[in-house]
């Protein structure tokens, strides 16, 4: 297969292989509203998270890699309970961490 490549892709690719491409699209299209959903439901069920959440639409990333960074914001922020420094200590990351929902 002899396809040349330019800066958006492969040329030809979709005048050559109309239903995979469209395939693939679709498939591309279906990965990201799963994962803007996933992050809108996180977004939903912990508090303070719109300003991380946001970040993590436009930047292309996923709850895995927002979950730390919720962690520990909602630990500052007193979100859960945690009312000084003493309050983040790895237990209490561990148990909050524990009761987070499961996506």
């Amino acid at each position: 297969m002899n396809i040349l490549k330019n800066k958006s892709g492969f040329v030809g690719f979709k005048s050559k292989y109309p239903d995979l491409h469209e395939e693939a699209y679709q498939a591309g299209v279906k990965a990201e509203r799963a994962r803007v959903a996933e992050l809108l439901s996180l977004q939903r069920r912990v508090p303070r998270s719109n300003e991380v959440v946001m970040e993590a639409i436009i930047s292309g990333k996923d709850v895995s890699d927002i979950e730390p960074k919720l962690t520990g914001k909602a630990l500052r922020d007193g979100t859960y309970g945690a009312d000084d420094e003493e309050d983040a200590s790895p237990e209490r990351v561990a148990e909050f961490v524990a009761r987070m929902p499961k996506i």
